[in-house]
């Protein structure tokens, strides 16, 4: 007989687990099921990774700008593959952590995809959990918290080899600086990244849409973070209309237009050319 559960979760990040749990203490029946890792993006390839190698970071310009005033004159001997290992026992630590607090709730977890067969709020959903093995299930009653993954712009070839999206470069793997790194958009996660790798050694240069970075934010922050990235060597690029990226096998290569270019002229306008030895889109 199918199980039947009073709420089937459908996605493990912070929305999803948390729902869990809160219902769980409702004394709710439920059940979590995750494709991947718990905790999602934000934990697994997001906020949490990125600020752990921010923390590293911020700890390597601190000494460097203000070691002197106490005392420590010194360069740092930079370890980004310690550094990366600082990152995944932090990330493996609150994904263990997650799953210690759905087994304390006593609500059942399963890995896979969660497919919605049918059904109604009357009779219930009946759900197919896509695993190792595949299993069905019941709920009275379904949160979908699905998440979101990077965007794949199709002109940016992005092939998860030399032209990354910030799961890739969070990836427990990626253990090496590059020498030099094009970032595609100078928002908020471009800016955190160009600053977390320049630290670390890499020659960074950012291409931006808008006029410039973070451009959503208040001009007085705007004005302060410029400072910032030309204090670190970081170079940007703005009102560039990115119109390709190529790997070329030993890097990467951006061909760009003025973003004031009406669309069809852009064949025809001056084009610029950027190369580097990765290349990471974020542009959302």
């Amino acid at each position: 007989m199918t199980e039947m559960y009073d709420l089937v979760v459908i996605g493990a990040g912070p929305g999803g687990y948390h729902a869990a749990i809160r219902a769980a203490q409702y004394g709710a029946k439920v059940a979590l099921i995750e494709k991947s890792k718990l905790g999602g993006t934000c934990l697994n390839w997001g906020c949490i990774p990125t600020k752990a190698l921010y923390a590293s970071a911020e700890l390597i310009q601190t000494i460097r700008e203000h070691g002197e005033d106490f005392g420590v004159s010194c360069e740092p001997k930079i370890d980004f593959a310690k550094a990366v290992e600082r990152k995944n026992k932090i990330v493996e630590e609150l994904v263990n952590g997650i799953g210690q607090l759905e087994k304390a709730w006593k609500n059942d977890v399963f890995n896979g995809y969660g497919k919605i067969l049918g059904g109604n709020a009357n009779d219930g959903f009946d759900i197919l959990v896509e695993g190792e093995s595949k299993e069905n299930i019941k709920g009275k009653r379904v949160i979908i918290a699905t998440g979101s993954s990077p965007a794949l712009i199709p002109a940016f070839n992005i092939d998860h080899d030399r032209i990354l999206t910030s799961d890739d470069i969070l990836s427990p793997n990626f253990k090496q600086v590059p020498k030099s790194l094009l970032i595609i958009g100078a928002g908020v996660i471009g800016c955190e990244f160009a600053n977390i790798f320049t630290t670390f050694g890499a020659k960074v240069t950012m291409l931006e849409y808008l006029s410039t970075p973070i451009a959503t934010e208040e001009p007085m922050l705007i004005k302060e973070l410029q400072k910032k990235l030309d204090s670190l060597g970081i170079e940007i690029h703005v009102s560039q209309n990115v119109l390709s990226v190529e790997n070329t096998g030993s890097g990467v290569k951006a061909t760009t237009c003025s973003a004031d270019v009406p669309r069809d002229q852009v064949e025809t306008a001056e084009k610029s050319y950027f190369e580097a030895e990765y290349c990471l889109v974020s542009i959302g």
